[in-house]
């Protein structure tokens, strides 16, 4: 901590001038002074003293030089130049926390545009299978006859047909019929 200047308890107990004592004359080419209203003469050149000050240079000399205050500012200059950088350093993690969130705000509304698609997606994929369903409810459906489409299911339904036994017929099997059904009734059975 340095020390303050203008405090006059610092001073050198000799060095200091009680202010409450009388006002003096300083005479600058004897480096002396009186008392004001003392009958010694300016002129006379013979000066007497009751009341001696200080040694003014010493007092100069205990005062603040330019290097002091030059420490001073090179000290308030670096006080600042660290504040500064530490503002900077702080300044530039904000802006990327700040760029961090806007992109996790980005993704985030992406992810929420691609989940109502992939939903809107899901609830068409429904409505398809729904119409779809809907166009198979005129279609027969055969019990005991394989997945697999041989010979023998051409022959049955020419027959039934009243067709050649020899004509190709096109069948189109239903994969969605994997689920057991509740048995049927037996004037429902074909």
């Amino acid at each position: 901590m340095k020390p303050n200047y203008l405090d006059p308890t610092i001073l050198d107990p000799q060095l200091y001038v009680d202010p409450s004592h009388s006002p003096v004359e300083l005479d600058l080419d004897n480096r002396s002074s009186t008392l004001l209203g003392s009958s010694a003469s300016r002129s006379s050149g013979d000066v007497q003293s009751t009341n001696t000050l200080p040694d003014w240079y010493s007092l100069f000399a205990s005062l603040p030089k330019l290097e002091d205050f030059n420490n001073l500012i090179d000290e308030v200059k670096q006080t600042l130049q660290t504040e500064l950088f530490d503002l900077r350093q702080s300044l530039t993690s904000l802006k990327t926390r700040v760029q961090t969130s806007e992109i996790q705000h980005t993704e985030t509304s992406q992810n929420v545009a691609m989940q109502q698609q992939s939903s809107h997606i899901i609830d068409m994929q429904h409505q398809l299978e729904n119409i779809e369903n809907r166009q198979h409810r005129n279609n027969i459906r055969v019990m005991g006859i394989e997945w697999v489409k041989g010979q023998e299911d051409d022959a049955l339904f020419n027959l039934i047909l009243g067709h050649p036994s020899s004509k190709p017929i096109a069948i189109d099997r239903s994969h969605r019929d994997f689920h057991l059904y509740p048995p049927l009734l037996p004037f429902q059975e074909i």
